[in-house]
């Protein structure tokens, strides 16, 4: 297990530091400039401070920066004054990629954004990572794998990257949840409030024991230009990325291709020739990418040699021991997370009663309740 505890995040900034976050955060809203122009202007002048203080001439020396825009940063720079406050909630946090705390695969990224805004923790053992993509409408095959690759992910001391959305999304949070890892979820509509609403109790959890991070502090509403963006994001935190399921233009499709340009690994789970959810995976493997069924797949294909856990023990119950509307719901649970549709499903019990039958057998702890309305026995 990858044990390393050291945090990076920034609780408390000196008054250089605020100026220094502040100018970072408008330096990011120069029209036109973009992520990419911006970390060619770090890496050419070094610090946020020489950037502040380049010249005209200076700017014009840097690849991409034409006389346009070398006057904005100009005229930006001369408009951000270290008397203003910087107007962030303070539940946010944020990262800069000048700052040690910003996570290193990220910042190897083309177009890396300037400011990580974040709630939550980022440490160490994050710099380890993997994403696990996929649809938001998933099979019960979907949703089985997705569990299974991200329990075992955790089980060897990685993280779980995601995007919150529904699907195989959660599945992925909540299984690294149950096996009290780590998990970033990478959101592409502000950190407040949540999107989508459904899953605004697994982002709590997610923050307990993780991080949700966006590169923009404020809603900027649900436009799908922005999950594109987002998709960068998230594989660019990981060393590899998972595609569970997916149509041919679905988004974790695109996530695998923001992979390829950053030269991470590309892994996918076969599934069904004939179901439309199998095609995007299936299409991922015919063009070179690593066929997984097990997490020890990804594990051969990054090198990493790390010893698992063990497998939980589902403690043993007997059904005749229990009233026959809580044997029906048993009957359906396994050790492994199951949605409460599936179970409302598999038991033709509406969804209403489950809950109701389930609270008492979650009290005596015989089930596990999970965020994002999944159960499992304990």
């Amino acid at each position: 297990m990858i044990r390393s505890l050291k945090r990076l995040h920034i609780l408390k900034r000196s008054e250089k530091m605020s100026f220094d976050l502040k100018y970072w955060i408008a330096l990011s809203n120069i029209p036109d400039l973009g992520p990419s122009r911006i970390k060619l202007l770090l890496e050419h002048f070094k610090n946020i401070s020489n950037i502040r203080g380049a010249t005209f001439n200076d700017l014009i020396e840097v690849e991409g920066i034409g006389p346009f825009t070398a006057r904005s940063i100009i005229k930006d720079r001369d408009n951000t004054s270290p008397l203003n406050d910087i107007s962030l909630p303070a539940d946010i946090r944020a990262v800069t990629l000048d700052d040690p705390g910003y996570p290193k695969n990220l910042y190897n990224i083309w177009d890396p954004p300037p400011v990580l805004y974040y709630k939550g923790i980022l440490t160490e053992q994050d710099n380890i990572s993997v994403a696990v993509v996929g649809s938001r409408c998933i099979s019960p095959y979907g949703e089985k794998m997705a569990w299974k690759i991200a329990e075992g992910l955790v089980d060897a001391g990685i993280t779980v990257v995601s995007g919150l959305a529904l699907g195989i999304d959660s599945c992925a949070h909540s299984a690294a949840l149950k096996r009290k890892g780590r998990t970033l979820a990478v959101l592409g509509t502000g950190l407040h409030p949540v999107y989508p609403q459904r899953n605004k109790v697994l982002a709590q959890s997610i923050m307990d024991s993780g991080a949700l991070i966006c590169e923009y502090p404020e809603v900027k509403g649900v436009e799908k230009w922005n999950f594109p963006k987002r998709n960068r994001i998230i594989s660019g935190l990981s060393l590899g990325v998972v595609v569970v399921e997916g149509a041919y233009d679905s988004g974790s499709l695109i996530t695998a291709r923001f992979a390829l340009e950053q030269n991470r690994e590309v892994f996918a789970v076969p599934g069904d020739c004939e179901k439309s959810l199998s095609r995007g995976p299936n299409q991922l493997i015919k063009q070179g990418a690593k066929l997984v069924e097990d997490v020890d797949d990804i594990l051969d294909e990054l090198n990493l040699k790390i010893k698992k856990n063990s497998a939980r023990k589902v403690q043993k119950i007997d059904l005749l021991d229990f009233p026959p509307d809580q044997r029906n719901i048993l009957s359906a649970l396994t050790g492994e997370p199951k949605h409460l549709d599936r179970i409302a499903i598999e038991t033709s019990v509406p969804v209403g009663e489950i809950s109701s039958i389930l609270v008492p057998m979650i009290v005596k702890g015989l089930v596990a309740e999970l965020p994002g309305k999944y159960y499992s026995l304990r």
